[in-house]
């Protein structure tokens, strides 16, 4: 029966550290990242990080690689004993495919006067970056563009007519078929036909 017991607390643990990385005062969690992003455009996982020593520590968080598209905010800050921060994780691919590495976290003691060796973990993230998706225009923003379409036109076929019906006063007495003195067409309209 202790043998049992002992299993079942094991099994236990190991699945609690399943999900939470630890080292010298650093807790993280979750212990790997995946993220699933379109290319040209960002995509988010948080990251918790907790102090479980007993003295504030620094913390300098960084990625080993693809550093042109990993942004992680905050990078660098300060934790009391017992205090956690949320970490963005932010991911911008520039092309498409699966990518991997490592995010590094790393704590130092505020006490600069005694030997500290500098405890760290590495997070195992992995990165989808799938190809941009085509515009789709739905039914309804066609329609919309269609019926946009169409009135202006009408717009512009009402201005025309009704420019075309305004004539000046000089452009009715040159225009008027019979010369009053002479009666006959004006010399541009002879030429013309």
């Amino acid at each position: 029966m202790r043998r049992i017991q002992y299993f079942i607390a094991l099994a236990i643990g190991l699945i609690i550290i399943c999900n939470l990385v630890s080292a010298a005062g650093v807790l993280v969690d979750p212990s790997k990242l995946f993220i699933q992003a379109t290319v040209k455009q960002e995509a988010k996982k948080i990251l918790v990080v907790k102090n479980i020593s007993e003295s504030p520590l620094i913390y300098n968080l960084y990625s080993d690689e693809l550093t042109d598209i990993i942004t992680i905010s905050p990078s660098i800050f300060r934790l009391e004993p017992e205090e956690e921060i949320k970490i963005a994780v932010v991911v911008k691919p520039k092309h498409q495919g699966v990518m991997s590495t490592n995010i590094s976290v790393v704590a130092e003691d505020l006490d600069r006067r005694k030997f500290n060796a500098a405890a760290g973990i590495k997070i195992p993230l992995e990165i989808i970056a799938l190809p941009k998706a085509s515009i789709n225009y739905s039914n309804w923003t066609v329609g919309i563009i269609i019926a946009l379409l169409i009135i202006s036109l009408l717009v512009i076929a009402v201005i025309y007519i009704i420019k075309k019906r305004k004539k000046t006063v000089w452009h009715k007495i040159t225009s008027s078929s019979v010369n009053l003195l002479h009666h006959q067409k004006p010399w541009w309209k002879r030429i013309i036909g």
